[in-house]
């Protein structure tokens, strides 16, 4: 059960899946989107609905939303876009996984105090994440994004599920059906380097 790449080697991550397995972890409620839909974190391995007798049992995200949809009939965000950077969403998910050991319990990560090293860790995830190069969208053969590729991709890297498509921004359109291969107006772009298609070209 392989996380996100940005979280893959985030001390709080690994603290949470652990500390997660061996229930010692104060979840917090769901946040709700603007529909009234449960917002999974990606990255989330477990299940916080109250009383869920299999809390303790870590599955990926997209297992997990299913699971919550499935198990306790609760509607799941499709997706959580907005008009903000790759970079400052990826910096808000880790925070939260952050937040979580903080309030939990006082932990020491690789040696220093999560609390007391917050802001220079913070730091270090924004360096990272700058120097972190984003991978080229799949392309057709002829240069064209490719649909079911490209949505390969983004469930792999946690970054949607397959009840994420079509996009808040190609919803509506004509094209909401070929989401994430609508160029220039598909939220999910921003995870990829485009520079090879054509469309962009």
């Amino acid at each position: 059960m392989a996380p996100p790449t940005f979280l893959a080697d985030e001390p709080a991550h690994k603290r949470y899946l652990e500390q997660g397995a061996a229930g010692n972890l104060v979840f917090p409620d769901y946040d709700l989107d603007t529909e009234g839909d449960i917002i999974v974190v990606p990255g989330e391995a477990f299940c916080r609905v109250k009383d869920c007798i299999v809390a303790k049992t870590a599955r990926d995200t997209r297992n997990l939303r299913a699971h919550i949809a499935s198990a306790h009939g609760l509607s799941v965000s499709k997706s959580r876009t907005g008009n903000i950077s790759i970079s400052e969403r990826q910096a808000s998910r880790v925070d939260w996984f952050r937040s979580l050991i903080r309030g939990t319990e006082e932990v020491e990560v690789e040696g220093e105090d999560v609390e007391g090293d917050a802001m220079e860790a913070e730091e270090d995830v924004e360096v990272e994440e700058e120097e972190q190069e984003k991978p080229p969208i799949p392309l057709t053969a002829t240069d064209r994004i490719s649909k079911l590729n490209t949505r390969r991709a983004l469930v792999a890297a946690g970054y949607a599920t397959l009840d994420s498509f079509p996009c808040s921004n190609c919803q509506g359109t004509k094209s909401a059906s070929n989401c994430p291969a609508n160029p220039h107006i598909c939220d999910f772009h921003e995870y990829f380097d485009v520079s090879a298609c054509v469309s962009y070209q």
